[in-house]
């Protein structure tokens, strides 16, 4: 005989519907941020993820439907699978946080994509197959007695959790409430169904449970932190750990080495501080390429030491767009008193909003534009290195105005990779602009204009430049700028271009300079495989995939119908 099932325990049905799509939505957020952050914020990770994800989902479904044919669904088995998912979206976060250590990536160097690919299987599939059995396993115990209601029921108050967690997670606990007590705290939910179920409730087990629940969720606030503290220290850069904060943008880190402090940023290091003798220089270095810079744009991850040195060469007004609100908040008290004063400056007006949205919103112009941001190996930051942005920031030019940015690359000898890298950025720049100056070092330097007499490679007039402001700065004099650029580096790197690099453009909708950095960074994993991959992504002409796209489509629907 099917069993009843009384209106209370529908009402309990209903409710557990929901915790496990809230459960569900937020182990994903979760999930993704620490995978990201582990690869340092690479979006390729997004992929594997998702990937990872759905898989997961469809292995926990296809397990669940064979054990349903076999045995009935009992409460017993409803409060395991509540167990285990609400369990295991904890674990997963705390073994993704280890996963440097696991899998022993040497200091100093990012995972590579096998790395990558072992710890969507670890850490992501676990918790998809959790979701999967969880969904069926609670339709087929609702649905018993034969109301088959209780399914579409089933179907509509998990998607009303799912969207309450999204919204939960991403307005409320992201940034106020670590991740390990965050999931705990929507997993109790779920890991105390078994009150809810059992023909014998009473008071003393809600309060047992309840007690319980709360004492772990007090405890993984500490524990949260200890492996935040053991990640960065698996990065192995031999600082001391101070302050953590999670932002919309990123999570970062900051730690600090005698009164050095470093700011990281999903694992990479985006400004360091004090440095007054890199910061000037470089100051100094943009500012000269233009001859009398009266209104001046930083778009940066953390500029704030450059803010003073420019200020030296009187310029009207400096706007620094900074993107990442929390970046003022944890770094600004921490900074010299000189670049806390200069940021107090009444020509300096910081905006924290994003930078290529800033240039679309304004209807300003400025005599020179210095994007120093973060290398294009994110979908994300390959935004300020397209035709599109490139076209946008010319736009925003005043006559005779500079734009800059910078790259990673290497001193002398350019590799294949790294040639076909930069060359993407000259041959983009070169479509916006007139004249397109490279300047070799660690990090080439790009000056670019659509008047020609203004950006220069001559030591001897950038030096005549900075001597005509008068400025006045002790940790700098301008007869540094024939170190920074020696003419015969200069040629050699024009060479290297013009022999190992690509016609390629970097587009919005076609990012090659993005797939470069990702073949760098495999190549020095040393990942063939990897590698091979991402050279076959590359080689693909942007019209296939809308040739393939709607054959996938057709072939999906084809199939659907036919089953």
């Amino acid at each position: 005989m099917a069993r009843s099932i009384g209106k209370t325990c529908v009402n309990a049905g209903a409710g557990l519907f929901f915790c496990a799509g809230l459960v569900a939505i937020a182990a994903q957020v979760y999930l993704v941020r620490e995978v990201m952050v582990l690869f340092a914020g690479n979006e390729l990770s997004l992929g594997l993820v998702y990937s990872g994800w759905f898989l997961g989902i469809v292995l926990g479904a296809w397990a669940a439907g064979l054990a349903l044919r076999h045995c009935r669904a009992g409460p017993l088995s409803v409060c395991l699978a509540s167990t285990v998912l609400g369990l295991f979206p904890v674990i997963a976060v705390a073994t993704a946080r280890l996963w440097r250590v696991v899998v022993d990536v040497p200091a100093g160097q990012l995972p590579g994509l096998g790395a990558l690919v072992a710890a969507t299987a670890a850490c992501v599939i676990p918790v998809g197959m959790a979701v999967g059995v969880f969904f069926p396993l609670l339709c087929a115990y609702f649905a018993a007695d034969g109301d088959r209601k209780a399914i579409g029921r089933g179907y509509l108050w998990e998607s009303i959790g799912a969207t309450a967690g999204g919204i939960l997670v991403c307005t409320v606990l992201v940034g106020t409430v670590p991740a390990l007590p965050a999931l705990w705290l929507l997993g109790s939910l779920l890991l105390s169904s078994w009150v809810l179920l059992a023909r014998r409730r009473t008071l003393l087990s809600g309060i047992i449970v309840a007690t319980v629940a709360s004492a772990v969720f007090a405890g993984l606030f500490r524990l949260d932190r200890l492996l935040v503290m053991a990640r960065f220290g698996s990065l192995g850069t031999g600082l001391e750990w101070v302050d953590q904060l999670e932002t919309p943008y990123h999570h970062l880190d900051l730690a600090k080495l005698g009164e050095q402090y470093s700011l990281y940023a999903d694992g990479k290091v985006i400004a360091s501080w004090p440095d007054p003798y890199r910061s000037h220089a470089r100051a100094h270095l943009v500012m000269c390429q233009h001859p009398r810079p009266r209104r001046v744009l930083v778009i940066g991850e953390a500029p704030f030491e450059l803010i003073l040195p420019l200020l030296m060469h009187r310029p009207e007004s400096v706007d620094v767009v900074v993107a990442d609100g929390g970046i003022v908040e944890l770094v600004t008290s921490r900074m010299p008193t000189a670049a806390i004063e200069s940021l107090k400056d009444e020509r300096v007006h910081l905006h924290t909003t994003d930078g290529r949205r800033f240039l679309v919103e304004t209807e300003d112009r400025w005599d020179l534009i210095f994007c120093d941001l973060a290398d294009p190996t994110s979908a994300s930051q390959n935004r300020y290195y397209t035709k599109e942005f490139f076209e946008l920031a010319a736009s925003r030019l005043a006559r005779g105005g500079v734009f800059v940015t910078r790259l990673s690359s290497s001193v002398n000898y350019l590799g294949h990779n790294t040639a076909r890298w930069v060359g993407t950025i000259r041959n983009s720049l070169e479509t916006s602009f007139k004249k397109v100056l490279v300047l070799p070092g660690a990090e080439n330097i790009f000056v670019s204009s659509n008047d020609t007499r203004a950006p220069t490679a001559d030591p001897e007039q950038l030096r005549k430049r900075y001597e005509q402001r008068a400025v006045e700065d002790g940790s700098f004099t301008p007869y540094l700028f024939s170190g920074m650029i020696q003419q015969d580096l200069v040629g050699d790197l024009s060479h290297q271009l013009a022999r190992r690099s690509t016609s390629a453009v970097n587009t919005d909708y076609k990012p090659v300079t993005f797939l470069m950095g990702l073949l760098r960074w495999s190549q020095m994993q040393k990942e063939n495989a990897g590698g091979t991959v991402l050279k076959a992504i590359e080689s693909i002409a942007g019209w296939w995939w809308f040739v393939f796209a709607p054959l996938i489509v057709v072939f999906v629907w084809v199939a659907a119908t036919a089953g």
